[in-house]
């Protein structure tokens, strides 16, 4: 947690917020005449009598949370800071919780919308107005008086929890607050699960009984997984765990309206399906021998198969082969398809570091030998390459299983992170953290000049760490938006809707502009329009998709990348592997240059890798031999196959290629390389294969791809065309966005910007280039609430 202040309580501030308390009071009881005469004199009376009975246990209770306050300074329970004379004396009006449409006779409800009527309802709820005024409080703030029916068990974890709701911290840090102390900040209204229960016969809950909307999940009956203990489970056992099943109905309200951290409750029948930290699933068995977990080609003759990793890679390295893209997409394309595969998936590794001796290191470590006679690699014995980690209780009496540490969904994990427990590394409030640089907003900067996102490869590539920017950006002007638009609205609604938002966004950018290009032709038969959601499809990460298929845009990257300014003229640029963990080249220019240059860059084919993937990645590695040996480490089976899995005529002999790939050459080059064809490694065969018509990759990635993305898509109930996610009018708005409108903005200054951001534009043509006020934008009107006064 960031710096804390002292938690010392000192007479000043006490007599302060009694002088605050006194005058918020006062303007209550100016409101309240108006519409509630006949108890203003009750009201006032009983206000007195409760300043006066605070006054004078002030200072034994002073005395007493000061000698707490030394305990709570080293154990880290108290909140990220308390607050000062000038936060107390803000504004004492406290936001209102909004309330869901409920059904007609929900419990509590009355048949009528389950809502508070005034945005003081919680300050009148807090003084005890909702025993006092039972009749005109029920009827006027159900939600703040706990009429509503809700889903949540509401505790607080931290015996101070009521005083620092009294000092307004449940608005002044309501992250912290709404997470630690529910109840006293009346974050979770309602029936407690463990008391009451829901209105089904077995005390579980219906829809129905949502009859607000709440914004916390409780997680205090299972233990989640954060990202640092997946890091020492794998330092210390050489596995990664798995988390424990959610009971989906206990936080059934907050399921129902908004996504979790990992995922787990999307699918309320199988809480499982799609989460964080699970293994993942496999859409055909694995080759491996499963009494050693090694890949099933290691067991035969050496010359016949396992010779053959470097070798394979350098059929992909051709340079002098040139393939032009045959439609006109740019480089940004590349760096969307990075940026997706991280929102969807994260395999967890072993150590590299251990692998350097070139020995297998207990089963750790499966490292590429390479010849003393390469030109480049000839003076290293090995390419050092660490086995992924397996899940644990894997690998042993039954198959090794790999590990996903993200959500399957497309839901913005690279930017929020996967854990309810990591979410204060990013989040202030309802906004993402950020740091101003010359004037430009990023977001926050480690010591060595890299970006901190919700995933730790956002730095990998400088283009990577720009669509971080971008993302955090747009996150924080959707937020603020919604706090103009509804400021009735607390932290926690305003960061969740946010958050939904933009990952509608980003399925919209994929679905309807990203996808389309890679796949051509085969995108209607392969995803085809939505049906709508089914919670019996399995939107999990499929292993042959994330350690092979998707790895086919490694093949996109190129030399170089040039840097525009806003006249889209050349102002430098820079080389790929010079922009590998080196943010410093954003944080320094902006994000707008390297965009520019991006958006101007031809697309390259990824039938064939470059060099600088090739010879100078990491250094001096090959990742072709790296991605070669990771199928082959996860038992992907070989390419033929998935031939047959795809439902493509069967390759069964070398003279069966000449269908898919047209360049004799290359099938030559397999048979000398692999001797039997059921040789073949699914990463090098498919990614060989001519490209479907329009298309960016053949026709096995294209299925494989396409197969997972229908998954995704069809297995999410958070899905933006789901119509129990946005009703019409903001559906309707949500259609409207694009890539290029997030570039107006979230960009530095882009004035203008090309119609279809993933087209090439030619700097000499202004012609395809639009201003940003032409390009439709959302309005977040169709989102505002109204309070019935």
């Amino acid at each position: 947690m960031d710096d804390q202040p002292s938690h010392r309580i000192h007479i000043s501030d006490m007599l302060i917020l009694l002088s605050r308390r006194r005058q918020g009071e006062e303007g209550v009881s100016r409101v309240r005449q108006k519409e509630k005469p006949s108890s203003l004199h009750t009201m006032a009376r009983r206000r007195q009598l409760f300043l006066v009975l605070l006054a004078l246990s002030i200072t034994g209770f002073i005395d007493h949370v000061n000698a707490e306050a030394n305990e709570i300074e080293s154990s880290g329970e108290s909140p990220a800071h308390m607050p000062d004379s000038e936060g107390i004396e803000s504004d004492e009006k406290s936001k209102s919780e909004e309330s869901a449409d409920a059904t007609e006779g929900a419990p509590g409800g009355g048949g009528e919308k389950c809502k508070d009527r005034h945005d003081l309802c919680k300050f009148w709820s807090s003084i005890g107005e909702c025993g006092t005024n039972k009749e005109w409080m029920e009827d006027h703030c159900p939600v703040s008086c706990d009429v509503c029916n809700g889903t949540m068990t509401c505790i607080d974890r931290h015996r101070l929890c009521n005083f620092w709701a009294a000092i307004r911290e449940c608005e002044t840090n309501a992250v912290w607050m709404l997470s630690n102390c529910a109840r006293s900040c009346k974050a979770c209204k309602g029936k407690s699960i463990s008391s009451h229960g829901g209105s089904r016969a077995d005390g579980g809950f219906r829809e129905e009984d949502c009859t607000f909307v709440t914004t916390h999940e409780d997680t205090s009956h299972r233990k989640t997984i954060s990202i640092n203990d997946v890091r020492n489970s794998n330092a210390n056992f050489n596995c990664a765990p798995t988390q424990q099943p959610p009971n989906c109905n206990r936080n059934l309200c907050y399921h129902l309206r908004f996504r979790t951290f990992d995922g787990t409750c999307n699918n309320l029948k199988e809480s499982m399906a799609g989460s964080a930290f699970t293994a993942l699933m496999r859409l055909k068995a694995a080759a491996l021998r499963q009494w050693t977990q090694r890949p099933d080609f290691l067991f035969h003759p050496v010359e016949t198969i396992f010779s053959g990793c470097f070798a394979a890679s350098s059929l992909l390295f051709l340079p002098a082969v040139r393939i032009q893209i045959p439609h006109h997409s740019n480089a940004l394309l590349m760096q969307w398809g990075q940026f997706i595969a991280h929102d969807m998936a994260k395999t967890t590794m072993l150590n590299n570091q251990e692998c350097a001796a070139c020995t297998s290191n207990q089963g750790r470590c499966f490292s590429v030998f390479l010849s003393r006679s390469d030109p480049t690699f000839g003076r290293f014995m090995c390419l050092p390459v660490a086995r992924s980690t397996p899940v644990c209780g894997t690998g042993i009496s039954n198959f090794r299983e790999q590990y996903n540490e993200n959500t399957a969904y497309i839901d913005g994990s690279m930017i929020y992170g996967s854990s309810d427990r990591d979410q204060f590394l990013f989040r202030q409030g309802a906004f993402l953290k950020t740091k101003l640089v010359n004037s430009r907003v990023f977001p926050p900067i480690d010591k060595n000049n890299n970006v901190v996102a919700g995933d730790d490869r956002a730095n990998i590539f400088v283009g990577l760490a720009a669509l971080h920017t971008l993302f955090l950006r747009q996150h924080n002007r959707i937020a603020a938006t919604l706090q103009r638009v509804n400021p009735h609205w607390d932290q926690e609604r305003i960061f969740h809707e946010s958050r939904k938002i933009l990952g509608a966004i980003l399925q919209r950018i994929t679905y309807t502009e990203y996808l389309p290009r890679v796949l051509g032709d085969e995108f209607e038969r392969r995803i085809g329009a939505y049906p709508g959601y089914d919670n019996q499809t399995d939107p999990a990460v499929a292993n042959e998709f994330t350690s092979c298929a998707f790895r086919f845009g490694h093949g996109m990257i190129q030399e170089f990348y040039p840097f525009l300014n806003e006249r889209f003229q050349h102002v430098g640029g820079i080389p790929f592997n010079e922009g590998m963990f080196k943010s410093q080249h954003i944080i320094n220019n902006g994000i707008d240059p390297l965009l520019r240059g991006l958006i101007t860059l031809p697309a390259k084919m990824p039938q064939r890798l470059t060099p600088a993937v090739t010879e100078r990645i990491f250094g001096n590695s090959d990742l072709g031999s790296i991605n070669i040996q990771r199928g082959r480490d996860h038992g992907v089976p070989p390419y033929t196959k998935w031939r047959k899995f795809c439902g493509l005529p069967e390759v069964k002999d070398f003279s069966d290629l000449n269908s898919t790939m047209s360049n004799k050459v290359i099938i030559d080059n397999l048979k000398v390389i692999y001797k039997h064809v059921d040789a073949i490694d699914m990463y090098v065969g498919s990614l060989l294969e001519d490209p479907v018509r329009d298309s960016l990759v053949g026709p096995t990635l294209g299925c494989i791809i396409g197969e997972q993305f229908k998954r995704t898509r069809n297995g999410d109930r958070f899905f933006y065309e789901n119509e129990k996610v946005f009703n019409g009018e903001q559906l309707r708005q949500i259609k409207k966005i694009t890539m290029a409108r997030v570039l107006c903005d979230a960009g530095d200054h882009f004035a203008f910007v090309p119609r279809k951001a993933f087209n090439v534009f030619k700097p000499t043509s202004s012609a395809d280039l639009l201003r940003c006020d032409e390009i439709p934008d959302i309005d977040y009107n169709v989102w505002k609430e109204e309070l019935a006064i």
